[in-house]
C-alpha cells in the first residue's frame, strides 16, 4: 500500500514540475512579447516628441497666422490636438475632413502626413503606408518627407515585409546622417539584428 502511495505522488509530482515548467516558458514568451511592444511603444512615443517639438518651434517661429485663415488654423490645431492626446480615431476623422475642405491648404501634405500617423497608432498598416508613400510621391519638398519614409519602414515592418523595411532604414541613415530619423532607422535596425 506505501509503495502505491510513493508511486502515485511521484507521478503528481512530475505532472506538477511539467505543468509548471509550461507555465514558465508561457510566462517567458508572454514577457518577450511585452517586451517587444514595449520597445515599440518607446520608438513610437519619442518620434511623437520630435514632432510635437517641431510644430511647436514652427508656431513659435511664425509671429504671423501660419495658416492662410482662422477657421483653417483651427480646424488643423484641433485635429493635431487629438493627435496629440492620442485619439487616433477622432484624429483620422478630423484630418480626413480637414484634407476635404482645405485641399489648397500649404499644409496638407502635413494633414496627410497626421492622418498617416493617426492610422498607424490603429494598426491600419497598409493605410498608413499608402498615406506615407503619397506623400514621398505627391510632395517631394515636403518637410515632413524624411518621416514618411522613416514610417513607410515602420509600416513595412509592421507587415512583415522585414527586407524592404531594413533597405529603406539604411536608406534613411545614408541619406539624412545625424538626423534624428536616421538615430531611429538605427534603434530599429538594432531591434530587427
Amino acid at each position: 500500500m506505501s509503495l502505491m502511495i510513493a508511486i502515485f505522488s511521484c507521478s503528481t509530482i512530475e505532472i506538477d514540475q511539467e505543468e509548471s515548467t509550461e507555465e514558465n516558458k508561457n510566462i517567458i514568451n508572454q514577457i518577450a512579447q511585452l517586451t517587444k511592444q514595449n520597445k515599440s511603444n518607446e520608438e513610437e512615443i519619442s518620434f511623437l516628441k520630435n514632432q510635437l517639438s517641431e510644430i511647436q518651434k514652427l508656431i513659435e517661429d511664425e509671429s504671423d497666422s501660419v495658416l492662410p485663415n482662422d477657421s483653417e488654423r483651427q480646424a488643423y490645431q484641433q485635429s493635431f490636438e487629438l493627435i496629440r492626446t492620442g485619439d487616433y480615431q477622432a484624429a483620422e476623422v478630423a484630418f480626413t475632413n480637414y484634407i476635404k475642405t482645405f485641399q489648397d491648404s500649404d499644409f496638407i501634405d502635413d494633414a496627410k502626413f497626421w492622418l498617416a500617423q493617426s492610422m498607424y497608432s490603429q494598426g491600419a498598416y497598409n493605410l498608413a503606408l499608402e498615406l506615407f508613400e503619397g506623400i514621398q510621391k505627391d510632395y517631394p519638398q515636403s518637410e515632413k518627407i524624411m518621416e514618411s519614409i522613416l514610417k513607410a519602414g515602420f509600416c513595412h515592418f509592421e507587415l512583415g515585409n522585414i527586407d524592404k523595411s531594413i533597405q529603406i532604414f539604411k536608406q534613411i541613415i545614408a541619406d539624412y546622417p545625424n538626423s534624428s530619423v536616421a538615430r531611429l532607422a538605427s534603434e530599429k535596425l538594432d531591434t530587427i539584428n
